[in-house]
């Protein structure tokens, strides 16, 4: 009988980490024998005592002075035994119907090598952060070039181009999902609900830091992959660095010459680019504020994203010297 190995990891979850683990449970798949993995990074609250209250869950320490997540998940997989291996952040929760209805589709090819689906941010509600961030998951059905953290993975590709990247921070799941697309496997988006998130960003601290995070990740891909074909993440960076640039010029030069002028000129600038964000992103929602709300997202989000790239560029820099 196949198996299903369910890998979740977490770093101080315990609000959220009782429905992760009891979506993963309640994930069963009648003709498959299954496993439930939790990985554990350090947590200081109840998130260990949480996940052993699940007898069905097998709790591991990760036990590591510098956790990340490429760690935990790659720890997880070393526990498992299963043909496929699901990953499930702890700040998530599997959708009761998704490995019955995605196992199918990975089953049917062998060139697939790992499926995944739509992602729910259910704290859209809760401050105007998770608001303005609620459309970043979106990714359309067919084959795309990379997928997050959770994702439906086929064992056989890990034994063959290996796993995470231990050394990496962020960008993780791009760097693997490269390294597995060179070996010719197909990454696959299914048209169906595969978790719901919470990312419990309730300050502007934590929205700067998410988008500090995501400018490293964008740096770090961007110059790893460079020198191949593909660039992945080069023109990411660029962009992200070309906008806050023309903003600063706009402004100098209201400084020298005249205010008003380099305003209007800011604010057209500005209106074009949140208009474009608007007529792509209109479909996805019944909301015209929402819509908006995420077009401003994608504007302001590119001064914190190119700060975060500028730490990654300096930390490879760094490490090059070593």
């Amino acid at each position: 009988m196949e198996r299903i190995s369910i890998v979740v990891i977490g770093l101080n979850e315990e609000k959220r980490l009782k429905d992760c683990l009891a979506s993963a449970v309640l994930s069963v798949v009648d003709g498959y024998d299954y496993e439930i993995i939790y990985v554990d990074s350090g947590s200081t609250d109840r998130s260990v005592e949480i996940a052993n209250s699940y007898p069905a869950v097998k709790v591991v320490d990760l036990n590591d002075s510098h956790p990340s997540a490429a760690k935990a998940r790659n720890l997880g997989v070393s526990m498992t035994t299963g043909d496929f291996i699901q990953f499930i952040d702890g700040d998530s929760a599997l959708d009761k119907d998704w490995l019955r209805k995605a196992l199918p589709t990975l089953n049917s090819d062998e060139s697939i090598g790992a499926v995944f689906g739509s992602i729910e941010e259910v704290g859209d509600k809760k401050s105007i952060y998770m608001k303005a961030c609620q459309f970043d998951w979106y990714t359309p059905p067919g084959d795309y070039r990379l997928c997050g953290g959770n994702a439906l993975w086929r064992r056989s590709v890990f034994e063959k181009v290996g796993l995470f990247d231990g050394e990496l921070i962020a960008g993780e799941e791009p760097d693997l999902c490269f390294r597995v697309r060179q070996q010719g496997y197909r990454l696959v988006c299914l048209d169906l609900p595969m978790v719901k998130h919470d990312l419990d960003m309730n300050n502007f601290k934590d929205y700067w830091n998410r988008s500090v995070r995501s400018g490293i990740a964008y740096a770090t891909i961007a110059m790893r992959f460079r020198k191949t074909d593909e660039k992945l993440w080069l023109n990411e960076m660029f962009r992200n660095f070309i906008d806050p640039f023309v903003w600063l010029l706009i402004l100098l030069s209201g400084v020298f010459y005249a205010w008003f002028p380099a305003f209007v000129l800011l604010l057209i600038f500005l209106v074009y680019r949140i208009g474009k964000v608007v007529i792509k992103t209109r479909s996805r929602s019944d909301s015209l504020l929402d819509v908006l709300l995420y077009a401003l997202h994608t504007q302001f989000s590119r001064i914190p994203l190119a700060y975060g790239q500028i730490i990654g560029l300096f930390s490879i820099s760094n490490k090059s010297h070593i």
